[in-house]
């Protein structure tokens, strides 16, 4: 008995060790995220930890519509000595309720040194609601799985949310514990030679990932993207229901939650419109709707003193040349747009105040 006591405890302490430093060398060889972007991002904000005052969050419209360059430029050109630092934290399928649930267990933002300001992107046109660490098979689409059942999901318990729990054996779930035992999948594509997602990445060190304009054949592309969604999304022509909005705004509703996360984080957190190309909202019927919630976005922010940036529906914009798809900011929209939101951003004066207190301090 005691024999087999030793050679348990034997086995047990060297594969506890080996998992606690598994990430020095394993994650430099496999991606971490199950999502070279999301690596990449995760290193500049460690590597720079002390620099990121502001992060930009949410999802791929976030991603390749705001360009920290620009906006940092235009922010403290205009804002009288205040300097901002942001950073793109935009991921593609992260919508504010997946981003909301990533920020609070996914201790993203400790890589950074607790910025001041926390900004979500919002397309008024989709349904908003907090995603739960619990099992959510709605929320495990194809975009998002890769990272929600990567290393890093496991680590941070996010794996739950595509994770069907009768599916999880005990011993399974005692496995866990141990977590090396988590780290197998990228250690056996590693041993057996699998092909393995590439580790390089042309996202920028602050996180930014330029789209190529649309150019000549923006029609033909979106015509062919509108053909795909009617074929393979046919909600997104249906009507959202009326009480998605007004739920989020109202008391303890999405919205305030999200306040309450900034709390909790010890950030200020802060909402902006997202510059969606209008023929997504023409072409699905959601002018009237996003108008009804840009009104239902301002009247919420008023009466709790939070930002939100509303640059209105980019109608102006050049869809040859500001537009790389149906949806998306080409990197030229991005660079225009990212420069109005730091002009924007420079008329708050509590924003600017808490800016102005982070720079002291660095």
């Amino acid at each position: 008995m005691v024999f087999l006591a030793v050679a348990v405890f034997g086995i047990a302490v060297p594969v506890y060790w080996l998992g606690e430093t598994a990430d020095r060398w394993l994650f430099t060889q496999v991606s971490y995220t199950n999502s070279p972007q999301f690596d990449a991002k995760l290193a500049a904000l460690k590597a720079d930890a002390d620099e990121w005052n502001l992060i930009v969050s949410g999802s791929s419209e976030v991603r390749w519509g705001v360009n920290p360059d620009k906006l940092d430029e235009a922010f403290n050109s205009a804002a009288n000595g205040v300097t901002v630092r942001s950073f793109n934290l935009g991921l593609d399928g992260f919508a504010p309720g997946l981003t909301y649930t990533l920020l609070k267990h996914g201790r993203i933002l400790a890589e950074s040194n607790q910025p001041r300001v926390l900004l979500i992107g919002l397309n008024l046109a989709e349904p908003i609601a907090i995603v739960s660490l619990e099992y959510a098979p709605d929320s495990c689409g194809e975009l998002k799985k890769p990272i929600l059942t990567s290393p890093f999901a496991i680590d941070t318990g996010l794996n739950v949310i595509c994770e069907d729990p009768e599916d999880l054996s005990l011993s399974e779930s005692l496995l866990r514990r141990i977590k090396l035992l988590n780290y197998r999948k990228p250690i056996r594509a590693l041993v057996t030679g699998q092909e393995l997602p590439e580790l390089s990445s042309d996202i920028t060190d602050r996180g930014f990932q330029p789209y190529p304009p649309a150019g000549a054949d923006y029609y033909v592309t979106f015509e062919a993207d509108q053909a795909r969604m009617r074929r393979e999304e046919p909600e997104r022509y249906a009507s959202l229901p009326d009480h998605i909005w007004p739920n989020a705004a109202a008391d303890g509703g999405a919205l305030d939650e999200f306040l309450a996360l900034g709390e909790e984080l010890g950030v200020t957190v802060g909402f902006f419109f997202l510059p969606t190309n209008p023929v997504y909202f023409d072409t699905f019927g959601k002018i009237a709707t996003v108008e009804e919630n840009r009104r239902l976005m301002r009247e919420w922010a008023d009466s709790r003193g939070a930002l939100f940036i509303d640059l209105g529906i980019k109608r102006e914009y050049d869809p040859n040349v500001d537009y790389a798809d149906f949806r998306h900011l080409s990197g030229l929209g991005a660079d225009r747009f990212s420069g109005e939101m730091g002009k924007a951003l420079a008329q708050d004066a509590e924003i600017k105040a808490l800016l102005a207190s982070n720079s002291e301090h660095r």
